[in-house]
């Protein structure tokens, strides 16, 4: 039998946005259409706050003690909870945050 192991994936856009996107709506059918072209099975969110959402709220109460990872895998935080423990979201060892489209967006430039 294998083990299921949940976990919450992080990934950014393909492409940086210079602002409006049509709200929350606009950015998650954003990361909604770029998951699916990628092949990515799932639900992905903007990580973004608005006057009606904190950032904090995207994710389930009983998801929030799992990991987050990219979508290589990678462990980035321990859990959601540990990213708004109050002592900032210190990453676990150096990013790597990949945008749908696989590229590392910290250190790819093109």
């Amino acid at each position: 039998e294998a083990s299921i192991n949940f976990q919450l994936r992080m990934a950014a856009l393909n492409e940086p946005i210079s602002g409006d996107m049509h709200g929350i709506r606009g950015a998650d059918y954003a990361c909604y259409r770029q998951a699916k072209r990628a092949g990515l099975r799932g639900t992905f969110r903007a990580f973004l706050s608005s006057r009606v959402q904190n950032v904090d709220s995207i994710v389930r109460l009983g998801d929030r003690d799992l990991p987050i990872v990219n979508i290589k895998g990678d462990v980035l935080f321990n859990s959601w909870k540990e990213m708004f423990n109050g002592h900032g979201a210190y990453f676990s060892q150096n990013p790597r945050i990949y945008s749908f489209n696989g590229k590392n967006i910290l250190t790819d430039l093109t």
